[in-house]
């Protein structure tokens, strides 16, 4: 039965309590009862001592006087008879011993009293010798050790009867309690539907304490926290749906999408065939919203994406990456026919204007294909390889495709310097204006001036303007080129007009 309780960590912290208190103030009372004992029986040996003083002193002083050292022997050996006394001696004033017959038996606690011998003469006491009794504290301490042995085991006796009282009367009281309202606890927390909660309930009509009104306070609680753990359920399903699937197209978010594309390298890799990713990109999207609109944006986006779901085969991804980027990645393909039969599906299905909300729209888009495993054997660099194909279709000319190439590379990093050089050409005014006049034949006057746009690059000197014009269309830096253009030539209008 104890046991059972000290399996219990309030029963096992209430025992270890209840030692720890008890040995303490056992320590406490026995030190005292031991030391008080000690000094009892040491003051009996110091009694018995005093009496051979006070009953022999005389006589000893007198046999010593007269030099009768066959009675000193005898009351010596008398004396060493008595209890706790081990040995007697008695040194005379001229240095003469006097010896009991057991003086040279070992003591192990010896303890030493001495007295004067005296003797009057005329009619003065004079000190002729002294005793020495050496008595033996064994007897003492092995009380004291009988003693300590019977409070350690009435101790531990009253200890052990106590513990399992209260152990008995906590374990009904509260920890048996607490043990079905955690179970009843549990039984909510692990309830799947109303019905099954509802029916779950305490039950502490027998008990009106402090305890069965803290189960109460939470029975009372119970209702609010069932929905509230409902609630949270059903939230984490939402964040799971939301952490696989875009939510406003259907397909697969970034995250799942690049999960599915690992899963379909791997199984490339044991079934030792191609794997083909398609970067595609809606060119002009960003027109389409300032335009129509964000509500028509995302229906086109929608519809874009069912056309997507509606050529893929199951074995098959389709994603979105970001706002108009998504990814398609086509499982077991056998050799790059099967890519382009599956874009001419696509370009067929998507290749008619769309009728959003009354409006006809018409989709451009630019892909990007890189294939598993020729173009990379991990999913980075098949991605990026995808990306840098992606570009070159997009820098050539829009709603094209392109297959990646090695050569890509090379371009990419020729147009990546380029567009970094731009950029610090523009920041530091390396770009200059040429003014060329437009004269009308007819009357030979100059009716307008045309603004050419020269940049001499602190590093690589005149670069040619077809060549840094198409490197700001595909960076987004032409617009930063037409600003400063604006600007300039309106400074040197001005300057023209002054007289």
């Amino acid at each position: 039965m104890l046991r059972e309780k000290l399996n219990h960590p309030i029963g096992r912290k209430i025992l270890f309590a209840i030692l720890i208190c008890s040995s303490i103030l056992t320590i406490l009372l026995s030190a005292g009862q031991l030391y008080l004992d000690y000094k009892i029986n040491l003051g009996d040996m110091n009694t018995r001592i005093d009496s051979v003083k006070n009953s022999d002193a005389d006589s000893l002083s007198e046999a010593l006087w007269n030099y009768d050292a066959i009675l000193i022997q005898t009351q010596l050996d008398g004396l060493s008879d008595l209890p706790d006394i081990k040995s007697v001696t008695i040194v005379s004033s001229d240095n003469e011993k006097y010896r009991s017959s057991n003086a040279d038996i070992q003591i192990e606690y010896p303890y030493l009293s001495s007295f004067d011998l005296t003797h009057k003469y005329k009619g003065k006491d004079v000190v002729i010798g002294v005793v020495n009794i050496i008595a033996d504290k064994k007897g003492i301490y092995d009380k004291l050790i009988q003693s300590l042995v019977y409070i350690i085991s009435s101790h531990a006796i009253k200890t052990f009867v106590i513990s399992s009282f209260i152990l008995f009367i906590i374990y009904q009281l509260i920890i048996k309690r607490i043990n079905l309202y955690t179970q009843h606890a549990r039984d909510i927390l692990n309830a799947e539907d109303m019905e099954k909660i509802d029916s779950i309930a305490f039950n502490e009509k027998e008990n009106k304490d402090e305890l069965s009104e803290l189960i109460y306070a939470v029975d009372a609680m119970k209702n609010g926290l069932v929905e509230k753990v409902l609630l949270l359920k059903n939230t984490e399903k939402e964040l799971q749906a939301q952490a696989t699937t875009d939510a406003l197209t259907g397909i697969k978010s970034r995250r799942a999408a690049l999960e599915s594309l690992i899963y379909m390298i791997n199984v490339g890799k044991r079934s030792k065939m191609q794997v083909a990713v398609l970067y595609i990109d809606l060119d002009d999207f960003k027109q389409i919203n300032d335009y129509w609109g964000s509500q028509v944006g995302d229906e086109v986006l929608k519809v874009f994406c069912r056309g997507m779901n509606e050529v893929t085969r199951t074995t098959d991804m389709v994603g979105r990456l970001a706002g108009d980027l998504f990814i398609i990645a086509l499982a077991d393909i056998e050799s790059k026919l099967a890519v382009d039969t599956f874009l001419a599906k696509l370009y067929s299905k998507i290749a008619e204007p769309l009728n959003i909300n009354n409006n006809e729209i018409t989709l451009k888009h630019s892909i990007g294909i890189s294939i598993y495993p020729k173009d990379g054997d991990d999913l980075n660099q098949l991605l990026k390889n995808a990306d840098t194909a992606l570009q070159e279709s997009k820098s050539e000319r829009k709603g094209e495709r392109s297959y990646f190439n090695a050569g890509m590379n090379e371009v990419t990093i020729k147009r990546d310097k380029l567009s970094r050089l731009l950029t610090k050409g523009i920041n530091d005014a390396e770009l200059t204006l040429h003014y060329q006049p437009i004269t009308n034949v007819k009357t030979n006057k100059i009716y307008a001036i045309e603004a050419l746009v020269r940049w001499n690059s602190s590093e690589m000197g005149l670069v040619s303007t077809d060549a840094f014009i198409a490197v700001a269309e595909f960076s987004g830096q032409i617009h930063d080129i037409g600003r400063f253009i604006v600007k300039e030539s309106l400074k040197q209008l001005n300057l023209w007009k002054k007289p």
